[in-house]
């Protein structure tokens, strides 16, 4: 599977004559990556969920199987059950919460799903909840800053800039995060302040120029956008 050849992979496990009740946690689980590699999701959530019914207290395949569905469903504004329905072990999140409730995936997920559903609040606190246990990770950083430019509360990315520009540690990524979202809805003086505050602590970051200068030409500053890229 590793070597990008699913199908080799399928016919390895095969070959080895075993039922799904008699293979261990690992075969389940390689069985489930090949598949998912090949494109048949319906088979890797089968032998996903053989995984999580040989090792119960695992919460890896129930993630893994989470994984192949979450995009669709999201794009589809459907719920997980009733997407999920007609597979061999219906995968819903709340099966994955049982395991282990603080799952950085199954946060970011429920996330997403109460801003689906407009629940804005109970995504919120739900991502308070990634931040206070994964304040480090780049994807926590990155759905917070794009939950305040989504949001109606329209302080919320000036306060989230005001604090990237007082915190000399702030990541640089956090910075291309911000400034991105911040010139797609034409709030051009908010992503100069943060990418000319972050270029000052790591000049060489070529993604902050590229998206001070852009700012700078559309305020009709051509010299300092100049100035920015040499």
């Amino acid at each position: 599977t590793d070597a990008g050849r699913p199908a080799a992979a399928l016919a390895v496990i095969a070959a080895t004559r075993t039922t799904s009740a008699d293979r261990t946690p690992e075969m389940h689980e390689a069985a489930g990556d090949a598949a998912a590699a090949a494109g048949d999701v319906a088979a890797a959530e089968r032998h996903y969920a053989a995984w999580a019914a040989a090792a119960p207290r695992d919460p890896r395949p129930l993630r893994k199987a989470l994984a192949l569905r979450m995009d669709g469903l999201l794009a589809q504004q459907r719920g997980p059950a009733d997407a999920a329905g007609g597979v061999a072990a219906p995968v819903r999140l709340d099966e994955l919460a049982a395991i282990d409730p603080d799952d950085r995936s199954l946060l970011v997920w429920r996330t997403l799903w109460e801003d689906v559903l407009g629940r804005r609040s109970e995504g919120d606190r739900r991502v308070a909840r990634l931040v206070e246990l994964y304040p480090h990770d780049p994807e926590v950083r990155a759905l917070r800053i794009r939950r305040a430019f989504a949001g109606t509360d329209t302080a919320a990315p000036e306060a989230i800039a005001a604090e990237m520009t007082r915190e000399p540690r702030t990541p640089a990524a956090d910075a291309r995060v911000l400034a991105s979202e911040a010139l797609e809805r034409g709030m051009l003086h908010l992503a100069i302040d943060v990418t000319t505050a972050a270029i000052e602590r790591t000049p060489d970051d070529a993604v902050l120029v590229e998206h001070l200068a852009p700012a700078l030409l559309a305020l009709g500053r051509p010299a300092a956008a100049r100035a920015a890229i040499d």
